[in-house]
């Protein structure tokens, strides 16, 4: 299957394949698909790393609905992903990026996504592109430091798990864990309907962009402020890639989605901006 990466998440501890990245994107015809087990340490190999908005072909076989039965989920063998192609980032490209994501349209409720989502309804979904209609603020909160030793703990004890599950990634120094973060980030926003909302961010990117600086906490707090809340909020037309936590799907809990991704185009330039410009 053709797929454009659209997300990845930051690296969590799987029950049942150690530490895993979440990789998600869209078929060429614009449908979601989530792809799994893909291991942490594969985006560290250069020969096998691929990253985000490039296009990919890979070999996948739909999950077993007993063990994942969300509709947007395949197993992949990891191992036969090829880069085939990607979207940059000039002025061109943010349009092709856009009209891919947004083909068949986006939620602008919280509500209706969480209706959308619902188990019993038939055809649920897990994956899809939300717009905010105002981005509050972001909110940190500090992780407490009992629940970053129970998370290492398990991450330790899924290690062991993962070099039986990929073993042609034990040869080198590639296994050591990736770092918790220490904070925990949440937008705070409005939908359409003026309700407020406060959802946790599970970006890639975000989880970079804090390790960057390491060691000064204080520091990569400022960085992460200033590009997710203030050069986002004014310069950029935001939209979230939504995802559902798969334990709280499947115990249908009120709100079973995470902000797994932010897709933020250029906003669009006014008619008087454009003027402006002529002169």
């Amino acid at each position: 299957m053709k797929i454009l990466v659209l997300v990845k998440t930051y690296p969590q501890p799987s029950n049942s394949s150690g530490e895993t990245v979440c990789t998600a994107g869209m078929t060429e015809d614009g449908n979601w698909i989530r792809i799994y087990p893909i291991p942490l340490r594969m985006y560290k190999d250069e020969k096998n790393e691929f990253k985000k908005w490039d296009w990919i072909e890979v070999e996948v076989e739909k999950r077993d609905p007993r063990l994942d039965p969300r509709k947007e989920s395949y197993h992949c063998d990891y191992r036969t992903i090829k880069v085939v192609g990607s979207i940059g980032t000039e002025n061109a490209t943010w349009k092709t990026r856009k009209t891919l994501c947004l083909q068949h349209g986006y939620y602008t409720s919280i509500d209706k996504l969480i209706l959308d989502s619902k188990t019993k309804t038939p055809g649920f979904i897990s994956l899809a592109v939300f717009k905010p209609k105002k981005i509050t603020r972001l909110v940190v909160t500090p992780v407490a430091i009992e629940e970053r030793q129970q998370k290492r703990d398990e991450i330790e004890k899924k290690f062991k798990q993962q070099r039986e599950l990929f073993p042609e990634f034990q040869v080198n120094d590639m296994w050591q864990m990736s770092e918790e973060l220490p904070y925990c980030f949440r937008y705070e926003f409005l939908d359409s309907n003026d309700k407020s909302h406060t959802i946790q961010i599970e970006d890639w990117e975000m989880g970079a962009l804090f390790r960057k600086y390491k060691g000064n906490d204080e520091l990569a707090l400022q960085k992460v402020r200033e590009k997710y809340e203030k050069s986002f909020i004014e310069k950029k037309d935001i939209y979230f890639f939504m995802g559902t936590v798969f334990k709280n799907h499947m115990k249908n809990t009120r709100n079973p989605w995470a902000i797994i991704g932010v897709f933020y185009p250029p906003k669009s330039k006014s008619q008087k901006e454009i003027q402006l410009e002529l002169f």
